[in-house]
């Protein structure tokens, strides 16, 4: 071998010594399943419904991978975003968002939001999904309606400067 040159070597180890491969496999932690997810979703889209509200509701498992997604018509299409990214923070602490806010600014928190490229949402709206006492997923929600329009606001394509101009011209000729 060259001067220059590294030598390297892949080394496998096992995930736990001692046990055999189907004993390992039983130790595995379930996630949430896709139905479970589903069946999440709906149960909280029929409950904003009962309240009036809209809601975009979210699921991930304890992998913080989306598995599955709701948007109710009127909300936000970032909202999706939104409640994604509240259930990836309740997966990882294994805990509802909101509580993270008291831990939002310190340094880990900051250094880790960076490291997930601000995956997650450190606020209200997220639980964790539990079985047998284990973090399998975590449930998020984020209730952010579309604005409504008003008389004043600007048309599609339209500058809000232009659209404050002409109500301030139209009240001036009234």
């Amino acid at each position: 071998m060259g001067e220059g040159r590294l030598k390297s070597r892949v080394v496998a180890w096992p995930a736990r010594a001692n046990v055999t491969d189907s004993q390992q496999e039983d130790t595995r932690m379930a996630d949430v399943t896709l139905a479970e997810a589903v069946r999440i979703c709906d149960a909280a889209i029929a409950k904003t419904e009962e309240l009036g509200i809209k809601i975009t509701a979210s699921v991930v498992d304890s992998g913080t991978n989306l598995m599955a997604a709701h948007r109710m018509d009127g909300t936000l299409i970032l909202a999706i975003e939104g409640s994604r990214g509240k259930a990836v923070a309740s997966a990882i602490f294994g805990q509802a968002s909101g509580e993270l806010d008291a831990r939002a600014e310190t340094p880990v928190m900051r250094a880790l939001s960076i490291q997930m490229s601000g995956r997650f949402i450190k606020s209200q709206g997220a639980v964790p999904i539990l079985k047998d006492g284990e973090v399998v997923g975590a449930y998020g929600g984020s209730a952010v309606e579309r604005p409504k329009r008003t008389s004043g606001a600007p048309r599609p394509g339209e500058r809000p400067s232009d659209s404050l101009s002409q109500l301030a011209r139209a009240k001036a000729g009234a």
